[in-house]
């Protein structure tokens, strides 16, 4: 169990006297890296420090997002036992706080290597006068003392007792010679890397990384969220056992499977995340409340969950015709007019302003496609397939599934993603609302690109436009117009862009134009 430091692929090494480093080129995992390093491409050694912090707290929880103190001590006490988990408990506060001070937003409060050794060191000796006893009389004699100064005084205690005379040969032996104060300094070194090592040693022993205890506790902790939101249905295991069969499955993705069934006499889409252990906790059920709380007619509305299965069971409101997607490309792909279309793209542009700008939390979706808009049986959209998987994976470093023909150039090239990254993606579904052709048509050509290249040469998309539209209807002037929004939404210069609150209006707009051209025609 002792720690050895490696994946020295993103190091610098740095001149004598040299104490920072600025980069343009910003790499590393998210979570870890330090935020004054993300903001400015300055890292120094606070920088490693921030990510020892993460470190200290995922040790401490087992978890990737660390959780407040009072939830971590309570999660404590129920490992350890009465007789011997007051000091140890102790210790885990220390831990904790030491993680939470490597991690201050600003650099210079937070505290050096030596300092975290020194600290830990005297937590571990500590431990040891703990347990043979020699520790009692001094917390009777200073019981005002907190922690962290009863450890230093455990730990003065012990030195003086124990170590001194360690100490005084290492200083005594410093004029018999450099080679042999060197070993013992070392050794003396090795011993205080020891004491340390022993603590983390009883911390794992504990079984820290319990799966089922860690789930139990979340589990109820979540629970106990859920219910005091009071927007959210609670299911019982028996109520969803019964939809949770192969015969009902209608759709599988990389971390989530989908079924379709009735619960309270009411159809359903009930979706099973396969990592759901992981993500069992307070601030995923901050998450599922958040998106009880989205009330729009083109957003999928989030019935309740499900907490006593294996996994995590999100319920939602069942949309009977699918994705827009398997509208435009399946098998079975259904004849859709301009006025269909149009509709279409507006209301989904209305679910995405509501997300962005009038939700209780701004959103972002994060991944828009054909694929992530249902239709009922009316055609009316409903944005479905939102970005919680950034939740879902929290057992392993942060995994982003883009999808290229969709996604913000942008946000590939910095990993932000901003409600511009939702506006590009939605360009490319104008698309191929009005052409009927994929995003990606081959290895070196995209939908995108095509129409882009067109714009530029200042010609006509007439050729790009679906026949079915472009022939019944001959209305190519706002088929151009929808072409040039989208053209508009693509634009490499995010401030460039119009806001979905802008796209919703405007479309709104030729929406009721096109309606009321067709009544007047029928008149």
């Amino acid at each position: 169990m002792v720690p050895r430091i490696c994946d020295f692929g993103l190091s610098r090494c740095l001149d004598k006297g040299q104490t920072r480093l600025i980069t343009k080129s910003r790499c590393g995992t998210l979570g870890y890296m330090d935020p004054e390093y993300l903001r400015s491409g300055r890292t120094t050694f606070a920088s490693d420090i921030y990510s020892l912090g993460t470190v200290i707290l995922e040790i401490l929880t087992g978890v990737k997002r660390y959780l407040e103190e009072e939830t971590v001590v309570q999660s404590w006490m129920i490992r350890l036992e009465a007789s011997v988990g007051d000091m140890q408990l102790e210790q885990v506060r220390v831990c904790y706080k030491i993680g939470i001070e490597c991690m201050n937003l600003d650099p210079k409060k937070r505290p050096v290597a030596h300092h975290i050794i020194d600290r830990l060191d005297n937590m571990a000796s500590a431990d040891c006068s703990y347990e043979t006893g020699t520790n009692s009389s001094l917390v009777e004699l200073h019981p005002s003392l907190s922690s962290e100064q009863l450890g230093g005084r455990l730990a003065t205690e012990r030195l003086r007792k124990a170590d001194a005379e360690e100490h005084s040969k290492i200083l005594e032996d410093s004029s018999c010679g450099a080679q042999d104060t060197k070993q013992k300094a070392n050794q003396h070194i090795a011993n205080i890397l020891n004491s340390i090592s022993t603590v983390f040693n009883k911390l794992n022993n504990l079984d820290i990384f319990n799966s089922k205890a860690r789930m139990c506790f979340n589990r109820n902790f979540m629970r106990h969220r859920l219910e005091e939101s009071a927007t959210i249905m609670i299911f019982a295991k028996d109520e969803l056992k019964p939809v949770l069969r192969n015969s009902n499955l209608i759709g599988k993705g990389p971390f989530d499977e989908v079924y379709k069934g009735v619960v309270d006499n009411a159809q359903v889409a009930v979706r099973k995340l396969y990592n759901g252990n992981a993500i069992m906790d307070d601030q995923f059920a901050n998450e599922i409340i958040i998106w009880s709380q989205v009330n729009h007619k083109n957003i999928v509305r989030l019935i309740g969950c499900c907490l006593e299965m294996d996994t995590l069971i999100l319920v939602y409101e069942f949309v009977p015709r699918g994705s827009l997607h398997d509208i435009l490309y399946s098998n079975n792909k259904v004849s859709l007019s301009l006025d269909v279309r149009l509709t279409i793209a507006a209301e989904s542009a209305q679910g995405l302003a509501y997300l962005h700008s009038q939700a209780f939390n701004q959103i972002l979706h994060g991944r828009i496609k054909p694929a992530s808009i249902l239709l009922d049986d009316y055609f009316t959209p409903k944005i479905s397939d939102f970005d919680l998987w950034g939740l879902n994976v929290r057992d392993e470093d942060p995994v982003y599934i883009v999808d290229m023909s969709y996604a913000d150039p942008l946000y590939m090239q910095t990993g932000l993603l901003t409600e511009k990254s939702d506006v590009y993606s939605f360009g490319v579904v104008i698309l191929e609302l009005i052409s009927r052709k994929e995003a990606c048509r081959s290895a070196n050509n995209s939908l995108a690109r095509s129409f882009l290249e067109v714009h530029e040469e200042r010609k006509k998309a007439t050729g790009l436009f679906d026949k079915e539209i472009a022939v019944t209807t001959r209305d190519f002037e706002l088929l151009d117009c929808l072409a040039e929004i989208a053209v508009e939404c693509l634009d490499l210069d995010v401030d460039q862009r119009p806001t979905m609150i802008e796209l919703a209006a405007r479309l709104l707009i030729l929406n009721r134009s096109r309606r009321s051209r067709v009544v007047h025609q029928q008149v």
